[in-house]
């Protein structure tokens, strides 16, 4: 299934402040245990500069993170020397050749990592193509978001492709995803949020809750998009929320309602995980760091197997956050 539409980059609009504009593409391989994370976006003082935090999944739990600075080239993705992420008619396409800091999911806990020893020799050529249509935010909600004020869309894809690290070769046929956000972008209201990107055999699910400044957790929204072509709002997005980075469960209940369907209850298990950090001046980097001015914002990205009531199995992308000084 296709939607020929390309996913342009946004102009700049110096008239809104705190405009941003940013990126995020992934893909997984379940099989080899595989898969990379590739965020960028616009820095807030000067939005023709875009910083880029990449990591790549590997067995045995390892992680290979880089952060870095660019002029981003691309009218429609982000392109580098090193990285091209380009959007296409048909979904997206990424190359990367370079280096990366190997890590683990347990250091990246305890520090920020990606500018320092031991480094990895890491390249990637993956192609994703439409799963499902794309999922526009504002066709489900309408009111403004803090951190999306013009644009925010998502997409779930098959992908293809090869992943190399340190001069072993590993499949990338599978699962991809990616969201595009564009506008004012503030995380002052946020105290949390869960988030799930993600698909079984016959539906892709996209599904948002936010929690306030007061603690208080909105109402969820989001879609369950089949690959018939149907689709229903989410009115049900139960998850538990991120407490303890270092002993979060591995196994984990996600209950999902569409407005045309009964409760889907999935379990999820956590096959790969890693923080990242996002301070209310919208730095961003891979890891946390615990001395950071202020009390930003930890996100946990897991990579998770779904399964519902029958045995069906699929694969998401599961993301929760809370403020740093909140967590275990």
């Amino acid at each position: 299934m296709t939607t020929a539409v390309l996913d342009a980059n946004l102009p700049i609009d110096s008239n809104v402040p705190m405009w941003s504009q940013t990126r995020w593409n992934g893909c997984w391989n379940a099989e080899a245990n595989v898969g990379i994370f590739v965020h960028a976006g616009c820095y807030r003082p000067d939005p023709r500069l875009w910083w880029v935090h990449q990591i790549v999944f590997l067995p045995e739990g390892k992680l290979v993170v880089q952060n870095y600075w660019t002029r981003n080239s691309s009218d429609a993705g982000v392109k580098t020397e090193l990285l091209d992420l380009e959007m296409t008619a048909t979904g997206w396409r990424s190359t990367y050749d370079g280096v990366g800091q190997l890590t683990s999911t347990a250091e990246l806990i305890r520090a920020a990592r990606g500018a320092s020893a031991p480094w990895s020799r890491v390249s990637w050529d993956v192609t994703a193509t439409d799963r499902t249509p794309a999922w526009q935010m504002y066709s489900s909600v309408d009111h403004q978001q803090d951190f999306a004020t013009k644009l925010h869309m998502q997409q779930v894809f098959n992908t293809s492709g090869t992943l190399m690290f340190d001069g072993v070769e590993y499949p990338l046929e599978g699962i991809g995803f990616k969201d595009h956000s564009a506008g004012a972008r503030t995380w002052e209201s946020w105290n949390g949020h869960r988030f799930l990107i993600g698909t079984m055999p016959d539906y892709t699910i996209h599904a948002v809750t936010i929690v306030d400044a007061e603690g208080k957790t909105g109402t969820p929204f989001g879609s369950i998009l089949s690959l018939d072509g149907g689709r229903s709002e989410v009115s049900v997005f139960d998850a538990e929320p991120l407490l303890d980075l270092s002993s979060d469960p591995v196994e984990k209940t996600i209950v999902v309602t569409g407005t045309q369907g009964e409760p889907t209850t999935l379990k999820a298990e956590v096959l790969h995980a890693f923080p990242i950090t996002i301070t209310n001046d919208n730095e961003n980097f891979s890891g946390v760091d615990w001395d950071a001015p202020g009390n930003p914002l930890v996100m946990f990205e897991c990579m998770v197997r779904l399964t519902d009531k029958n045995g069906n199995v699929g694969f998401a992308h599961f993301e929760r956050s809370a403020r740093r000084d909140s967590l275990r």
